[in-house]
């Protein structure tokens, strides 16, 4: 691989709405951004695009680091990156949508749409409690599978067999534990009631409605044009891409975007009825995984937080809303190690008026350089 490189491209920081800032410090804000994404790069913590959306105006953006790191292909504000487990949230959506055209009951159990569970499973896991992770399914990738057989899951459908023999960590119902598989038996009842595939469904009701050209589905890690290489943290730095990786998508993740078609999606949220209404938007931001549930759509509006990041080798990626402070911030990245999460909190903290902590390098760096120095002793 050829050397990192510094790909600074674009960083632009119009003036902030009063939501934001007072007038006087609207620069101060794009400064104190700014600084925060590049010291992340310098540190080989992060690389990938930046957007932070105020009354609907774009307050600041910024593409940093290279899309491919061999070909030194640089990030620009049209890159698509991998967004992980944010492709959970469009699924809850798609449910959603389900829902409030009577096609589905959040109460009911999946044995009325799949088949192939034990009694256990079928007659007591219910819609709701797997779009709210408690179900008792864990994650159909810390099954005992070799790489072989991870390769040979292509669709839904192949994921789906590896579920059906997963036992459950729980009895439905009684508690919360974050679940991979839980979304693809979402993903699999969805495709089951509309008679087509995820990608398929996801583009006829969410991206095309809201303009979102730039977003795709794929269950299996395939090249997409514009689309970012991840790379994985090593003892030197994010170093090895991880495109001969199987990175299955299959509701538990597997959508690539911009940040700008995120942004479309997260206005059409906010301001619209395009995708749900009011009362279905508000059970789509409530979760068991957050402290606070909102009643009805008016409070959303005035104090509403929301936000989901997304993870895999060589994945990173962070969407979020918050009503009360007026903005909308996504973080979308190609290296690991959670490094969209570090930058969103940095520049979360500037518009909270908390604490700003440094960055520190990748773990793996860490552990390599103190190993190197005790050698050296």
């Amino acid at each position: 691989m050829k050397k990192f490189k510094a790909n600074i491209i674009t960083t632009l920081f119009l003036i902030l709405p009063a939501a934001l800032s007072a007038q006087n410090s609207e620069n101060a804000y794009g400064i104190k951004f700014s600084e925060i994404v590049n010291e992340a790069y310098s540190k080989g913590v992060f690389s990938g695009n930046v957007l932070i959306v105020s009354d609907g105006k774009v307050a600041f953006e910024t593409s940093i680091g290279n899309a491919d790191y061999d070909k030194n292909i640089p990030n620009t504000s049209g890159t698509k990156f991998q967004t992980g487990s944010i492709t959970k949230f469009f699924v809850k959506t798609l449910i959603h949508q389900l829902a409030e055209e009577n096609k589905i009951s959040m109460s009911e159990n999946i044995g009325k749409y799949l088949t192939g569970f034990s009694p256990e499973v079928s007659g007591n896991v219910t819609i709701q409690q797997l779009t709210d992770h408690t179900s008792g399914f864990g994650d159909f990738l810390r099954e005992a599978m070799n790489p072989d057989e991870l390769r040979n899951l292509k669709n839904i459908s192949d994921v789906l067999t590896v579920i059906r023999n997963e036992k459950l960590n729980f009895p439905p119902g009684i508690q919360v534990q974050y679940s991979n598989s839980g979304y693809v038996i979402l993903a699999a009842i969805v495709e089951k009631i509309e008679g087509k595939t995820l990608e398929e469904i996801l583009k006829e009701r969410i991206f095309n409605k809201t303009g979102m050209d730039n977003t795709g589905f794929k269950v299996v890690n395939t090249e997409a044009d514009g689309k970012a290489k991840g790379y994985l943290s090593g003892q030197l730095g994010p170093k090895e891409n991880n495109s001969d990786m199987n990175i299955i998508g299959a509701g538990a993740g597997g959508i690539y975007s911009t940040t700008g078609d995120m942004n479309k999606f997260a206005q059409s949220l906010i301001n619209d009825n395009r995708l749900l209404s009011d009362e279905s938007k508000v059970r789509l931001f409530n979760s068991p995984l957050f402290p606070v549930q909102y009643q009805n759509w008016d409070e959303f509006k005035r104090n509403g937080r929301f936000a989901i990041a997304g993870g895999a080798p060589g994945i990173s990626a962070v969407f979020g809303i918050n009503m009360e402070k007026n903005y909308v911030m996504i973080v979308l990245s190609n290296f690991d190690q959670g490094s969209a999460e570090e930058v969103s909190q940095r520049l979360s903290a500037v518009l909270n008026d908390r604490e700003i902590k440094p960055f520190s390098p990748p773990p793996a760096k860490v552990i390599y350089d103190i190993i190197k120095r005790k050698r050296r002793g």
